[in-house]
């Protein structure tokens, strides 16, 4: 079973592929319609991607790098990385084949351009793959972006090869000729038509039809994909803004003090951040107990891993601690911790500022805020506390005793140095 940094190699690398596969159809398009000499350096790029399409075939016969682990549960995709030996035998021996370089030697670029055909063997599976992240929700919205942008710039491409297939100019250098071309190609596509540049054979005006015909289902799917993005960005931040603004009514009607609207909306701030949406919890619900317990821990997780002394600890350790820390919230003024008590427990600050007070007039010694800790050395000796703790605005504090901790400190011992070493930091600056 693929891990989860395996997945992300599996599709960085058909990703790369991906590219590799649009270069080559640019680099086909070109080769076939402009007669041009062989620059060194798209001979080199050449070579390259024969190269890696020489990897991707040895990955694919290995049958080491699938996706076999997680396309099982959707059976659309049970066959992704199905191996077609017939269709390997011809089309990845022709991939391989650095054309360009056959071209830079032996002349005849026309003909040894269409070897690198060979090379869209894999635009099935970059479908199947493409199919699979957007039905299963994993599909990033800058990937989106990416591969509407990178079909669209081929499909002009392609569409302007043929426009200069068809009306060749000798007497036009490569870059004008490209150039005019394209410009004919996304004015029609896009359903434009200025009218400056016209077919004027039949052949001509059979192509220009079917590209104006193509032109709008082309527009409406970009267009489509686009208002997708749009609103999909949009969905969790309008959600927001609707709660924002409600809790602003709220405010006004009920007159609520400047300082108390201050520490309200800094709170909701502190926990809107803390949650992907306001559906957190209907998300899970509809999970078994045990896979809803795993998934509430992890969102615990997310809240603490990176405070200092958790951040070296692995993930089984914060696993441990998720399950035994306890959340609690107190007001502006609160006590949280009382000179001379015996001390129990750490407490982990998640949101909020508290004051550490000293006799003999509770001076403040120190301010601690978001992502600070107080109170561990409960956890290493048995103390009495030496300072007064008190919130200052409303605070969310994640508390864990001793009694759990010696529990994580005894599987995890690395837990117990991350605190002592802070801790002598602490002595060192205080």
């Amino acid at each position: 079973m693929l891990s989860s940094r395996s997945k992300k190699s599996y599709f960085h690398w058909y990703g790369l592929m991906y590219v590799c596969t649009i270069w080559s159809g640019i680099e086909i398009g070109l080769n076939l319609v402009l007669k041009r000499e062989m620059p060194e350096w798209q001979v080199a790029i050449n070579c390259l991607l024969s190269l890696l399409f020489l990897i991707d075939g040895v990955l694919v016969l290995s049958k080491k790098f699938t996706l076999k682990d997680i396309t099982h549960i959707n059976e659309k995709y049970k066959n992704l990385d199905e191996i077609n030996y017939v269709y390997l035998a011809i089309a990845l021996p022709l991939a391989i084949v650095p054309f360009d370089l056959l071209a830079y030697y032996f002349g005849h670029i026309e003909y040894f351009s269409l070897l690198g055909f060979a090379r869209f063997y894999n635009v099935k599976k970059f479908k199947q793959i493409y199919g699979f992240l957007e039905d299963m929700a994993f599909m990033p919205k800058k990937v989106k972006v990416a591969v509407i942008g990178t079909l669209s710039i081929l499909v002009i491409h392609i569409v302007t090869c043929g426009w200069i297939a068809i009306y060749p100019d000798p007497n036009m250098d490569n870059y004008t000729q490209y150039n005019r071309a394209a410009y004919w190609a996304i004015t029609t596509l896009a359903t434009i038509g200025y009218g400056d540049i016209t077919p004027s054979t039949n052949g001509g005006r059979v192509f220009t039809m079917f590209i104006e015909l193509l032109g709008v289902g082309l527009y409406g799917i970009v267009l489509g994909n686009i208002s997708k993005l749009i609103i999909e960005r949009d969905r969790h931040q309008q959600a927001a803004r609707d709660r924002l603004y409600d809790l602003n009514l709220f405010m006004k009607h009920y007159d609520i003090p400047d300082s108390l609207q201050k520490e309200v909306y800094a709170i909701t701030g502190h926990l809107s951040g803390q949650k992907v949406s306001e559906n957190d919890e209907m998300i899970i619900k509809d999970f078994p107990d045990n896979i809803k317990d795993e998934l509430s821990i992890f969102t615990k997780i997310h809240l603490f891993k990176k405070i200092p002394i958790f951040n070296k600890c692995e993930i089984d350790c914060l696993k441990m601690l998720a399950k035994n820390l306890t959340r609690k919230y107190y007001a502006p003024q609160e006590p949280i911790i009382r000179r001379g008590e015996m001390g129990h427990e750490m407490y982990i600050i998640g949101h909020g500022k508290v004051e550490v007070k000293v006799p003999p007039n509770r001076k403040v010694v120190a301010e601690l805020k978001d992502g600070q800790f107080f109170g561990e050395i409960a956890l290493l000796h048995e103390t009495l506390r030496t300072a007064d703790v008190e919130a200052q605005t409303y605070c969310d504090l994640y508390i864990l005793t001793k009694e759990d901790f010696l529990k994580v400190v005894e599987k995890y011992p690395d837990l117990h140095k991350n605190i002592a070493e802070i801790m002598e930091v602490r002595k060192k600056s205080a």
